[in-house]
C-alpha cells in the first residue's frame, strides 16, 4: 500500500490534577513545518490565557500514514485507496468497492418526504470495503488551501482508513 505522510498535533495539557493527552487525528497538516507553527502558536496562545495560569500545554508534532483518500459528495463519502505518489503534490487514487454488510440494515421511521432513517449517523459497520484493481485510477492535486481536490471529481480528504457513508435521508 502506498502511504502519503500528514502530520497531527498531539496535546498534553498538566495541571493539578494530573494530565490530559488530546490526539486530533482528524486534523492534520501537509507539512512539518505548517504542524511546528500551529504548535508553537498554540503553547503560546495557551500560556498568556489568564484562565489557563498553573496549567502547561505541550504540543508534539506527530507523523500519521494516510493510505486512503475519501470523496465528499454533500452527505455521502466514497472510499479511494490511494496507488501512487508522484510528488508532494499529486496523488493517483482508484475507488474502493464498498458493500452493505449483511448484519446492518438502515432504520426507517416514518417523517421526512417518506422515512427517515434513525442510524444514518452510526455507518461505522454499516459497509464491507475491498479493493478494485479495475477501477479507473484519478489524479489528485493539493491546492494551496491544503485541500486535495480532482476537477471532475471535486474535494477529498486523506485518511488512515477508506471511508463510506450513504446518506439514506435523501
Amino acid at each position: 500500500m502506498t502511504y502519503v505522510t500528514e502530520y497531527a498535533i498531539e496535546e498534553t495539557m498538566t495541571h493539578a490534577e494530573g494530565a490530559h493527552k488530546h490526539f486530533d487525528r482528524f486534523k492534520t497538516y501537509n507539512t512539518y513545518a505548517d504542524a511546528v507553527a500551529v504548535a508553537k502558536r498554540s503553547e503560546v496562545r495557551f500560556s498568556e490565557n489568564p484562565a489557563t495560569a498553573g496549567a502547561k500545554l505541550e504540543c508534539k508534532v506527530v507523523p500519521v500514514e494516510m493510505g486512503f483518500a475519501n470523496l465528499r459528495g454533500y452527505s455521502d463519502v466514497t472510499p479511494f485507496e490511494i496507488v501512487r505518489v508522484i510528488s508532494d503534490k499529486t496523488i493517483e487514487v482508484r475507488e474502493m468497492n464498498a458493500e452493505m454488510a449483511s448484519d446492518w440494515r438502515p432504520e426507517m421511521v416514518s417523517g421526512g418526504f417518506a422515512f427517515h432513517c434513525t442510524n444514518n449517523d452510526d455507518q461505522r459497520k454499516a459497509w464491507v470495503v475491498t479493493r478494485n484493481p479495475d477501477a479507473p485510477v484519478v489524479r489528485l492535486r493539493l491546492q494551496k488551501n491544503g485541500a486535495w481536490r480532482n476537477p471532475s471529481y471535486g474535494r477529498f480528504f486523506l485518511s488512515e482508513r477508506p471511508v463510506k457513508k450513504y446518506d439514506f435521508n435523501f
